[in-house]
């Protein structure tokens, strides 16, 4: 009986260190730093994910430079490779991090495969830009990590980012205008967004993403809110 119970301890314990404790780290722990870090600097930081785009990264750029902004970009391997200019022109005016290889979900493939793609979207971002910093900030794909790739991350010494405000700017169903009061009423905030090129069905989410980036960097500009800072 000692060693079922032992057996069945064990079995919880690893699922809990598998499944449960980094889902806890990123949504309670991480994002309550972040969003302290937003308070104290009086401050609102823009990400986009999925990226680079050919067209809307591009778009973003242009917009962020009218209004003198800073934006992180997690992009991933495949796309950076497919957009290697543009990932060098993040690069030359944003700042770049890593949002994996081939946009995995950590807790679908085996953690060996998991940890393989958060080395080759390092490798890929570095034989794009000629650089060798082996390590960037990750964004984990779907918001989800395994308890292995969290702490190999840890061990990289890797700024893990999550986010304060998801913008809902991937979905079919896009948010109406509570997104932007939501901004409005607490603008210190870490915002999800994407800046991959959406198929013709999804065109609106294009739309959508500029629209609101524009909305979001008046409204900052507007009530002394800072856009120009540096995420890390």
């Amino acid at each position: 009986m000692i060693y079922f119970v032992g057996a069945v301890f064990i079995l919880c314990a690893g699922v809990g260190f598998y499944y449960v404790f980094p889902a806890f780290w990123l949504k309670y722990f991480a994002t309550r730093l972040l969003k302290k870090k937003a308070d104290k600097k009086n401050a609102l930081f823009l990400t986009f994910d999925d990226g680079p785009g050919d067209a809307l990264t591009l778009q973003l750029l242009d917009l962020l430079k009218t209004f003198s902004g800073t934006a992180t970009f997690f992009v991933t391997g495949e796309r950076a490779e497919a957009c290697p200019e543009i990932l060098r022109s993040i690069h030359k005016e944003q700042v770049v991090a890593s949002h994996g290889y081939e946009h995995l979900h950590h807790l679908k493939v085996a953690p060996w495969r998991a940890v393989s793609d958060i080395k080759k979207g390092w490798s890929a971002i570095d034989r794009v830009l000629g650089e060798s910093r082996g390590v960037y900030p990750f964004r984990p794909t779907y918001g989800r990590l395994n308890g292995i790739s969290l702490v190999y991350l840890w061990l990289k010494k890797a700024p893990v980012i999550y986010w304060t405000l998801d913008s809902g700017d991937a979905r079919k169903h896009l948010p109406d205008d509570d997104i932007f009061k939501k901004i409005v009423a607490d603008p210190c905030q870490v915002i999800l967004m994407h800046d991959y090129d959406r198929p013709v069905d999804y065109a609106f989410c294009k739309r959508f993403t500029l629209t609101l980036t524009e909305r979001i960097l008046n409204h900052a500009q507007a009530a002394d809110i800072r856009t120009n800072i540096n995420l890390f």
